[in-house]
């Protein structure tokens, strides 16, 4: 048995490999980019996962989806942009955008109802909020879905 598994006392906690080994390859933001423009009411399950996905598990297939609205309504919340110069106008868009952060929630809680009822154990639970994804192309930050569960209060339909 080699000495990279005998476990004692003084064994790391984490593993010392590299980092960016276990990473799923595709960028989340391509496709956030993608959808910002989109009505979030029409979105479909096909829509949340590249298109070269093909060999994706399911469970690393709903970790990018919920990765994807995650990071959609995480836009909706902050966002920047430049409003209307009128007071109906700036109502109209934050109305807009608190309707948007509903529809996405609603949108991960159907994803989410939808992996239960597929009686799914620890494992790929562990799958779901753990898997990494690259945020950018050529980058090495990456992003895990409990991340959003770390950094924010999400709604308790969720």
């Amino acid at each position: 048995m080699s000495s990279r598994f005998t476990l004692s006392e003084s064994s790391p906690l984490l593993p010392d490999d590299d980092p960016l080994e276990h990473v799923d390859t595709l960028p989340i933001f391509p496709l956030v980019q993608a959808l910002e423009t989109t009505n979030f009411v029409h979105l479909q399950w096909q829509d949340l996962i590249p298109q070269n996905s093909f060999g994706m598990e399911p469970c690393k297939g709903l970790a990018f989806a919920l990765i994807v609205l995650l990071q959609l309504r995480k836009c909706q919340i902050g966002w920047k942009g430049q409003y209307p110069d009128n007071v109906y106008g700036q109502w109209t868009e934050e109305e807009a955008r608190a309707r948007n952060v509903e529809i996405l929630e609603e949108k991960m809680s159907e994803l989410w109802e939808s992996f239960l009822t597929q009686h799914r154990g620890p494992l790929d639970l562990h799958d779901v909020l753990w898997t990494p994804f690259l945020l950018k192309q050529g980058r090495s930050r990456t992003i895990r879905g409990v991340n959003f569960f770390e950094a924010t209060r999400l709604s308790n339909s969720i």
